[in-house]
């Protein structure tokens, strides 16, 4: 299947640069296909993922299609690293910023949203007086990340069940193990 590319960047781990993402798309029978690449600059393996989305409406241009796929799915974190730096044979810079400005304020509210659900949640209050950096990870608003007090990399939280866990460090549990952990790091 030929896909066209649509948009590159660099993208960024938490901290850390990591790579490039590129976004190639292609239309066929009023579906989106899109595939998805992410080329890492250290240690996580390239990746690549082929997703359909159908068109809601085919008249449009693909300029359109694509800009009307970017402002519904960037804020979801259907991109699962934050593009630092795009270029794209379809949109300007300040096309691209629009997007992005749009995305970054859906984010917002729904961040906004997920903090009035959870201000009253243990775990994510001990995150903040720690200055973990509590965010919502994604769509669920149960779902977060902090800064992990075991390295440069996100500490999962499920905020509704006040569990924790890291796969790269290899701990999880609920509340008192995470005090004592930051503890020990300090």
């Amino acid at each position: 299947m030929n896909y066209t590319l649509a948009l590159t960047g660099d993208i960024f781990h938490i901290f850390t640069e990591a790579g490039t993402f590129n976004l190639f798309y292609k239309i066929e029978n009023e579906q989106l296909l899109l595939k998805t690449e992410y080329l890492y600059d250290f240690g996580h393996p390239h990746t690549t993922e082929e997703h359909t989305f159908k068109i809601q409406d085919p008249k449009l241009s693909d300029k359109q299609i694509l800009r009307n796929f970017l402002n519904e799915k960037l804020y979801t974190r259907f991109f699962s690293e934050q593009i630092i730096r795009q270029e794209s044979v379809f949109f300007s810079s300040e096309e691209l910023e629009d997007i992005n400005n749009l995305a970054r304020k859906a984010r917002k509210e729904k961040e906004e949203r997920a903090k009035m659900m959870h201000r009253d949640t243990e775990i994510i209050q001990y995150c903040e007086r720690e200055q973990m950096n509590p965010r919502l990870a994604g769509l669920d608003l149960n779902q977060w990340f902090a800064n992990c007090p075991g390295g440069r990399h996100p500490l999962m939280i499920a905020a509704d069940s006040g569990t924790r866990g890291c796969g790269y460090c290899k701990k999880k549990g609920e509340l008192p193990e995470l005090e004592k952990w930051v503890d020990e790091k300090k």
